[in-house]
């Protein structure tokens, strides 16, 4: 959640806001931190991470990133987290979710009810991206996140194996780790697929740029901050029908849509026609992204705080 914090921190800066990140509960279990909490005109904006502090601070927006899952977490963990989202919820003074998909299912599922959506800010790399070279005329294919489970690089790796076939030029780049790395690279044993491992999230950001097609079939995903790299770095997309991305996704026409993302022959039919699609005009990223998001903030920070300080007005820059 750094990333978010980060993000979400350069936004509001730019509306006037005055904003510290902090990263450990040492830093949050600070006196003077605990004392700044209780102040009229601080507000926290926090997650499941350090959600507990909405106990403590008077005022304060937690953030919904997600839901947790059986298939994903098993039955103790899902238990803690249900729990603990619950309870955060409840201590904060507003709730927010990062998409729709987020928003249905903690109301449905746990009764948690959301004040608003806002999706996710998302912070440009700083440093310059690489060209896009054309190495034996490849058509560059990327995945990055988690090997799990429930991010479906299995059907990906086996759709892929169905697509190089019939386009040889196909070359699909796996970055992430997880528990399911050994096993996935038993199945990928192919000569156009690579695994990079973990990599910083500057080094993606620029394997974004020097990649043609980005590729997710986690057909649960909340708001991969990923699919905004990926248009930012100019690359056609290849997701589910189903998402929280779905929410903005379908503004953007550089995108082809998995609807069954179980089905190898599915995900190889949108590989290939993700390929014949790129020559195709792209539409960059909305550079107006982060105002928006800041401005959506800026109004529950004034509704959140309006109910106890009268007159709050943020800094101007």
């Amino acid at each position: 959640m750094k990333t978010f914090a980060l993000a979400l921190s350069a936004a509001l800066s730019e509306l006037g806001y005055e904003c510290i990140v902090v990263e450990s509960f040492g830093e949050m279990l600070n006196r003077a931190t605990l004392k700044d909490l209780r102040q009229p005109n601080v507000i926290l904006i926090s997650s499941l991470g350090f959600g507990i502090f909405n106990l403590v601070a008077r005022n304060s927006i937690f953030v919904l990133h997600g839901f947790p899952r059986l298939d994903d977490a098993g039955i103790l963990d899902f238990t803690k987290v249900a729990l603990a989202t619950k309870l955060f919820s409840r201590w904060a003074s507003r709730v927010t979710s990062i998409s729709q998909l987020t928003y249905l299912a903690n109301i449905s599922f746990f009764g948690i009810r959301s004040h608003s959506i806002i999706g996710n800010p998302y912070l440009p790399s700083v440093n310059p991206y690489a060209e896009k070279d054309t190495v034996n005329h490849q058509v560059r294919i990327l995945y990055v996140g988690r090997l799990v489970a429930v991010k479906r690089v299995e059907q990906l790796i086996r759709g892929f194996l169905l697509a190089v076939d019939r386009v040889p030029s196909l070359h699909l780049e796996i970055v992430g780790s997880g528990p399911q790395m050994n096993f996935l690279q038993q199945i990928g044993r192919h000569p156009n697929i690579s695994f990079a491992g973990a990599v910083s999230n500057d080094l993606a950001k620029n394997m974004m740029r020097n990649s043609d097609i980005f590729v997710s079939l986690a057909e649960g995903e909340n708001f991969g901050i990923t699919f905004l790299e990926a248009i930012h770095a100019g690359c056609h997309i290849i997701c589910p029908t189903t998402g929280g991305q779905i929410d903005w996704i379908l503004d953007y026409p550089q995108v082809t849509y998995v609807r069954n993302v179980f089905d190898a022959d599915a995900v190889c039919d949108a590989i290939l026609k993700a390929v014949n699609a790129l020559r195709e005009p792209k539409k960059p990223f909305d550079p107006t992204w982060n105002r928006q998001i800041a401005l959506r903030y800026d109004a529950l920070i004034r509704e959140a705080i309006g109910e106890k300080t009268k007159g709050f007005e943020p800094r101007q820059s």
